[in-house]
């Protein structure tokens, strides 16, 4: 099988801040460690995979959890894993090991340099540490507090929401139109569109006039001249035809076909939206209850002159431009 190489920032780019890629500790944040591969464990010979001056720098389990976290956050790359010949998955786990390497080299280079050491590099590392913090703790609450969505809860989601979140077409009018710069031209084609058992579209199509589908036309259509939708809103017998003019000068020949109920997305194609969207409101609720809950437990003090200032500050600025 023929596959488009993989880039590296395909394979890497996207993990190059997973947890797991950052072998420190939040407390060592004002000092990155050496690299200490695999910590807390002996490493055996065979399991060295890179070295720096004798140190080891990268061991080969350091690898299989890169290859693993990269499959997990790029999950067309495992897919793809399953349809490509053995050579070809040999290929993009060399790319992808040499990504790797190059990545802990360069990181190597900064300690060699003091790139590490210099008070910008420190503030990032700090910060990304944070991110990163913030954003485990969210994992582990998410999995400590799961939320359950049952086929019931999806159904009255459904019906509660159908027609606001799941509406396909909303009532109305389905109309179809040709519009028109001159008047006369418009009245040729009303002619022969309105005659007894004329074909609206095959009488457009002959002429070789482009048909716009209006969709469902109702009074809280917006995107429509004012005139041509109270004139289609009149209609009370199916199909008509009518000629209308427009804003701007122009004229409209339409064809009202028929008056449409609401059309909905049927249940099953939107489970999986619902679903998410329920598995959002409740883990936003245990998220919620679980401040509320800590605010009661420990004293949480939130001082917002800064952000008060800085808004009038903005506030005054943008009457300044004025």
């Amino acid at each position: 099988m023929k596959i488009q190489k993989l880039s590296l920032a395909l394979l890497v780019g996207s993990v190059a801040l997973l947890p797991g890629c950052w072998p420190f500790d939040s407390d060592e944040a004002a000092k990155p460690a050496a690299p200490t591969p695999s910590a807390g464990r002996a490493i055996d010979e065979e399991d060295v995979w890179v070295t720096v001056d004798g140190n080891v720098v990268l061991t080969v389990q350091d690898y299989e959890q890169y290859e693993s976290q990269v499959l997990q956050a790029q999950p067309q790359v495992r897919n793809m894993m399953a349809l490509v010949s053995p050579q070809e998955r040999a290929a993009i786990m060399n790319e992808l090991r040499e990504g790797l390497k190059k990545q802990e080299l360069i990181l190597q280079w900064a300690r060699v340099n003091g790139i590490d050491k210099r008070t910008d590099f420190q503030n990032d590392y700090r910060q990304a540490l944070r991110m990163i913090e913030r954003g485990l703790a969210m994992k582990y609450f998410q999995e400590d507090n799961p939320v359950n969505v049952s086929e019931s809860d999806i159904k009255r989601f459904y019906d509660d929401n159908k027609g606001t979140l799941y509406l396909m077409a909303p009532a109305g009018i389905a109309t179809i139109g040709v519009s028109f710069e001159k008047e006369a031209v418009a009245k040729a084609f009303y002619d022969k569109a309105s005659a007894a058992g004329a074909d609206f579209a095959a009488q457009a199509k002959d002429a070789q006039l482009p048909v716009r589908s209006l969709s469902n036309v109702s009074e809280q259509s917006t995107n429509i001249d004012e005139s041509l939708k109270k004139a289609i809103l009149s209609v009370n017998k199916f199909p008509t035809v009518k000629m209308v003019k427009g804003e701007n000068d122009s004229w409209w020949v339409v064809q009202a076909k028929a008056k449409e109920e609401e059309k909905y997305f049927s249940l099953d194609q939107i489970k999986d939206d619902a679903r998410n969207r329920l598995s959002a409101e409740r883990m936003a609720q245990n998220i919620n209850d679980t401040i509320a809950k800590l605010q009661e437990d420990h004293e949480i003090v939130q001082r917002e002159e800064y952000f008060l200032q800085k808004a009038q500050e903005d506030e005054a600025s943008g009457q300044g431009d004025e």
